[in-house]
This record gives C-alpha cells, structure tokens and sequence, in this order.
C-alpha cells in the first residue's frame, strides 16, 4: 500500500497554521513548572507589626481590639490620700506644719520653710501623721480649746491628763486606813516578841542592831524590835503574810485601790512608795512597787 499525499487538497494557510498550533503544543509539553515565571516576593518591615485587616481604615482615635489604656506608674503613697488639708502642731510650740495640695512644709516664727512632696508623711490616724523625723502632728483645729495639750500618736493629749499618769500625786487625795491594817502575818505594832516566837517560831536569824532595834528574819519576813522587846517595824515579801484586807506582795496595784483607794507617793532615802497614813498616829502602810506590781508590804512608824 503506497502511502498518500494528506496534505492534497487543504488550502497552504490551513497547513501553514495547523503546523503552529502543533508546535506550540510540543513547546508547552517540554516546559517544567519550575521554570515558569513566579510573582515577586514582598518583603516585610520587620520594624513594624503586619496591620491586620480589623485595623485597617481606624482613625487615631480609635483603639485598635486588644490594646491596653495606658497606666500610670508614676509611685504614690496611699497613706497620703489620708492625709487632711490644714495646719498641724506639736503644742507647746510655734512650730508647726502646713498641707496644701500633695505639698506640705514647715513654719516656725522665722518663717516658713520650702515645700515637700506629702509622699514624706505618713497618716497615722484622722487628724494625726508622722514626718520622717518619727514627729507626730495633730491637726490643729481638733485642738481641745481653751486647754495645754500636747500632740501624740493617740491625737491631742491634755496636760492634765498627762501630767496625772505621770504623777499620782496628783490623781486625788491620799486615802487614810484603819489601825487595825497595820498587821503582817498576824502580828500588829506593840506586839511583845515573846508573841511572835509563839506564833511563828524562832527565826532563821536574828539581827543585832546596837544601837538601834534588833532584826528578827523569817522566810520573806521580817520584824524589828526595840530594846523593850516589842515590834516597831514589819515587812514581808511573801502573799504568805498579807495584811488584813488581803493586800499582799505579788498582787497588782491597781487591786490595792480598790481596797485602800488613792495613796500618797513618798520618795525617801531608799526608793519611791505607795504609803497610807493612819489618823492621828505617826505609823503607816507603806507599799515598794516593781512595774505596778507589789514588791513588798510593809508597816513602819516615825522613830
């Protein structure tokens, strides 16, 4: 079979662009996808966060979702919003300090002194604060009026008030007893000694005391007696030996007021005592305390 002539008959522009069209198939049959053309790469700045496409189109005035308000940091002290507008004092000076605003200052009769952040101060309670010189300062107008007072961590203390807690002497009138108190362990003034060896026995030891009265010592009790052989003096260091309304050493002295009321306070030669008279005699209790607790009781005359 001789082979045929296909091209016989079709007009030379039909061939022409039939043998383009195969041609171009062949050329995109042998190319590989690697070698056709890729779009250019954006490179991003890496200065500045990619804008989400929420946030495109805000305006300055809108805060973009999920950011934070600002805060302030700037440090306070919470103790000086407490901290009142006005004049404090010490009392019983010119001196004084003034609080305006979140400043504060000094002022004394010279003058007054540069302003201070009130971040300095601490509040201490209304009306009072602490500078950091660990001074209080009251405000004056809580001021008792018409009054001395002196400021405290407390506020405004009256000097009457403070001046009966530092001296009893000025709390009342000292209060008298009974005769009939002046007894320790059962044995009164006067007492012969022959009534103290029957009551408490012999002492531990006896005191000669030429020229002056020998010493009878018993366990946390001792008694003086005088030539005649009577007691003329008696202290004791023991609850063991009490007076007769039930004053004993070891008991607070806030009890014995109770019992005795207010007493009057002696400095002498060998301490400071809580003592109560008796009326018309020149004998009396007479109490040493250790930090308001009864250290000893005793009864003592005037020689």
């Amino acid at each position: 079979m001789t082979g045929k002539n296909w091209s016989v008959g079709l007009p030379t522009t039909t061939v022409a662009t039939l043998a383009s069209l195969v041609g171009l198939m062949t050329l995109g049959c042998t190319l590989s996808p690697t070698s056709q053309e890729q779009p250019p790469t954006q490179t991003k700045n890496k200065g500045f966060p990619e804008v989400s496409e929420g946030a495109k189109g805000a305006t300055n005035n809108t805060t973009p979702q999920g950011a934070s308000t600002p805060v302030d940091t700037t440090p306070q002290n919470s103790s000086s919003h407490s901290i009142a507008e006005g004049f404090y004092a010490l009392g019983g000076t010119d001196q004084g300090l003034e609080v305006a605003g979140k400043q504060y200052r000094y002022f004394d009769e010279l003058g007054t002194k540069p302003w201070m952040p009130i971040s300095d101060l601490k509040h201490v309670k209304k009306g009072v604060l602490l500078d950091g010189g660990e001074t209080y300062w009251c405000l004056s107008t809580l001021a008792p009026k018409n009054e001395a007072a002196i400021c405290s961590a407390e506020g405004w203390k009256r000097h009457q008030d403070i001046q009966a807690q530092d001296n009893p002497k000025t709390e009342a009138k000292p209060s008298q007893i009974s005769e009939n108190e002046l007894v320790l362990a059962g044995i009164a003034l006067g007492d012969p000694e022959s009534k103290v060896f029957s009551k408490l026995g012999s002492p531990d030891r006896v005191v000669d005391g030429n020229p002056s009265d020998d010493q009878l010592e018993y366990p946390d009790l001792t008694l003086w007696v005088s030539e005649e052989r009577r007691v003329t003096n008696m202290r004791s260091t023991s609850d063991q030996h009490c007076t007769p309304a039930g004053v004993c050493p070891g008991m607070q002295f806030s009890r014995v007021r109770e019992i005795y009321g207010s007493p009057l306070v002696a400095d002498r030669e060998n301490g400071r005592f809580m003592e109560y008279g008796v009326s018309q005699s020149s004998c009396w209790l007479q109490i040493a305390l250790d930090d308001q607790i009864v250290k000893s009781v005793g009864v003592a005359c005037q020689p």
